[in-house]
């Protein structure tokens, strides 16, 4: 800083003579030389300042202290769509199958996890409450229905021995009930290690890493774990599924401010902004459908458990993002907003209206059976569906809300 000063004020010689209206020169050449310095001075560190202040503004305190308030559109648009995949990738034929099972898992855990920080405002014995309201007491109640309809289509003889079956594992009734026990036990598990960590953005590291070594790894827990296969309600607690999903769901917590972020600039008026973010949702949009039309299967990717995990979250999350976009631009659509807000119903009486009434009502009426491995035909079906259950939801909203995870309408 010596050397500087000395060669400013040599410099400032040649102005000795000048008079106090001239004065307007020095400023001149302080501004340019000397504060001009001082700004690319900054502007070498502001790189290094950015990651410190993100690093510092990493919390949980702090997510919780800036969290935007109020009801997201697009969060339940996304949800919509998601169980509308679902619907569809349970058939498992031709492509939509494989493109379904690429995200729409991702996409729910991920969408539970944007409102998971907030969480931590409770105790440990009010997040219990919270996830007993709005999980597992309708999961038993769609379980025991489940059960009895079930029984009575084979004909089966309910016994004393049977009946409490949907308590220890109710995906043992209906396969795809696994999700709700899977929630709760991955929203426990990272309400603790938040606790613990308290920087969303490491937790999502470290659940990378879980998922990486660890995650749809079934040989592991074959041996180790067995004997949670016998533990009453073990389901509930099975750690196999936060190795798998935990990614997600902590990656819906740390990057929730971000995809907020994502959804502003899209809507921007501003060119600057908007053009960037709208360039990144065409490219999703562009590789999804390019996923969709190869079975989301590419023979090219090497073997290697790794590599491979890698391009299964590199497809869910070009995918997510596509969904994003389109979620935004039917933010405002009443049916999907209504489907998004009421995912529960759709889990628990999906089975139902698809298998019973689809097929059993259709053979019954000597109607046939739609072509399932027809792609026109397992999209229309699986519509019809969608379609049947949300004309449920008034009727169950109005008279059995804790089927929903609620005490009241809403």
């Amino acid at each position: 800083m010596g050397k500087k000063k000395d060669r400013l004020i040599l410099e400032l010689s040649d102005y000795a003579d000048i008079s106090i209206e001239e004065g307007s020169k020095v400023t001149d050449y302080l501004n340019e030389n000397y504060v001009l310095e001082k700004k690319k001075e900054k502007k070498s560190k502001r790189f290094i300042n950015k990651i410190k202040e993100l690093y510092h503004k990493d919390t949980v305190d702090y997510y919780l202290n800036n969290e935007k308030k109020g009801r997201y559109g697009f969060v339940d648009v996304a949800k919509a769509i998601a169980m509308i995949f679902i619907f569809i990738g349970h058939y498992l034929t031709s492509n939509i199958g494989p493109f379904a099972y690429s995200f729409h898992l991702f996409l729910f855990f991920m969408a539970s996890g944007f409102f998971a920080l907030h969480m931590q405002k409770d105790n440990f014995f009010d997040l219990i409450k919270k996830l007993f309201l709005r999980l597992v007491i309708p999961l038993f109640i769609w379980s025991i229905i489940a059960f009895i309809v079930v029984n009575l289509a084979n004909n089966n003889i309910i016994t004393k021995n049977t009946i409490f079956d949907f308590l220890l594992n109710p995906s043992d009734i209906r396969p795809n009930y696994w999700f709700m026990p899977a929630l709760f036990s991955i929203t426990i598990i990272y309400w603790l290690l938040a606790k613990i960590v308290k920087k969303p953005w490491l937790i999502v590291l470290i659940t990378f890493i879980l998922f990486l070594f660890l995650g749809q790894t079934k040989y592991i827990f074959n041996h180790n774990l067995e004997i949670l296969e016998n533990v009453p309600l073990a389901r509930w607690i099975d750690p196999k599924n936060f190795l798998t999903y935990g990614f997600w769901y902590a990656l819906g917590a740390a990057a929730f401010p971000l995809i907020i972020k994502f959804i502003e600039n899209l809507n921007s008026e501003s060119l600057k902004k908007r053009l960037p973010v709208k360039i990144l949702s065409y490219f999703c949009i562009a590789v999804s459908i390019v996923l969709l039309l190869h079975k989301s299967n590419f023979n090219i990717i090497p073997k290697n458990r790794y590599i491979v995990s890698n391009f299964i979250i590199l497809k869910g999350l070009i995918i997510i993002t596509a969904v994003l976009f389109f979620s935004n631009i039917l933010s405002n659509s009443k049916v999907l907003n209504k489907i998004g807000k009421h995912t529960m119903i759709y889990v628990g009486i999906e089975f139902i209206i698809r298998d019973l009434i689809g097929v059993t009502v259709m053979q019954s009426l000597n109607l046939g059976v739609i072509n399932l491995y027809n792609h026109i035909g397992v999209v229309m079906y699986s519509l019809l569906n969608v379609y049947l259950v949300y004309k449920l939801i008034d009727p169950i909203d109005n008279y059995f809300p804790i089927l929903n995870g609620k005490l009241k309408k809403g």
